[in-house]
């Protein structure tokens, strides 16, 4: 493909108001990322905290109750690691839909992400988008 075909190329995109609202969305959907990796990450500091304490070598009965601590915050930073990668998935077909305009932001979708607080706050799924 030569470059007099790429500039004779005609790429639809949406209006610069449904951009903004495109960007906003996109960037909560960050946030959430974000922050979830941020507990990922914080979990994964605290369980190394909790494996030094043990260079004192407990009594038995205390080795099994730290183990099953330790066996907790492995299945939460597990959780939480999905979570950040089902948003990551989530993100990457927002943008495919909403920036090809596949999907459209309406009014309400904004308000309802605004009511929700955001994607990543709470909110189990986005905000219902209007199909074109």
């Amino acid at each position: 493909m030569s470059k007099a075909d790429l500039y004779a190329l005609k790429v639809s995109l949406p209006p610069p108001n449904e951009q903004r609202k495109i960007a906003a969305i996109l960037s909560s959907v960050d946030d959430a990322i974000e922050k979830t990796q941020a507990i990922v990450d914080q979990s994964q500091v605290v369980k190394r905290g909790v494996m030094r304490a043990l260079f004192y070598l407990p009594q038995r009965s205390e080795q099994h109750r730290i183990a099953a601590i330790l066996s907790s915050m492995d299945d939460a930073i597990e959780k939480s690691a999905q979570s950040v990668a089902r948003l990551q998935s989530v993100k990457s077909g927002l943008m495919g839909c909403l920036l090809t305009g596949q999907v459209r932001v309406t009014a309400d979708t904004v308000a309802s992400a605004a009511k929700e607080g955001g994607w990543g706050r709470g909110a189990a799924h986005p905000p219902r988008l209007a199909n074109r």
